[in-house]
């Protein structure tokens, strides 16, 4: 999946791309991210978004995830593979495959992520999206740094 940002006749939009391995013009850079939080924003009427940022919605860690859900959905289609599939597989439940794949950042177990991301031989994507997206990438534990089992649970 690839992502940039780019600016036509002054606005302001994603472009995407499939590719293999990501690099800093193919996920949003930091500038392009606040320029699509700041597109939400006054899309949404803005005491929407505040009050979603309010219970918690994080735009940015949306946007910044946006492409790793993709290449989450892209892998487990390309060997064929339900969600109730691979959760057999992983032997993990089929809500906390959905979270890594829907993007539901608060509520991804990082040991699951973890585990899918091996699974579906993402490593090396996971490894070069991680060095553009290091602080979302610390919360996801996508380094792979062991946790105490009650901290998997992302805050």
């Amino acid at each position: 999946m690839k992502v940039c940002i780019a600016d036509c006749d002054g606005s302001a939009y994603l472009h995407w791309e499939q590719t293999m391995k990501p690099n800093a013009e193919e996920i949003v850079n930091q500038v392009g991210v606040e320029k699509v939080v700041e597109m939400m924003r006054d899309v949404l009427d803005p005491a929407l978004f505040d009050e979603c940022e309010r219970l918690g919605v994080d735009a940015e860690a949306i946007i910044r995830y946006m492409p790793l859900a993709d290449r989450f959905k892209e892998g487990r289609a390309r060997l064929n593979l339900t969600i109730k599939e691979v959760a057999a597989q992983l032997k993990e439940p089929q809500y906390k495959i959905k979270a890594v794949e829907k993007g539901e950042i608060g509520q991804i177990d990082t040991h699951v992520f973890q585990k899918y991301c091996r699974f579906l031989e993402l490593d090396e994507y996971l490894a070069s999206w991680c060095l553009l997206n290091s602080e979302l990438a610390k919360k996801l534990d996508a380094g792979g740094e062991a946790q105490s089992a009650d901290a998997n649970q992302i805050k």
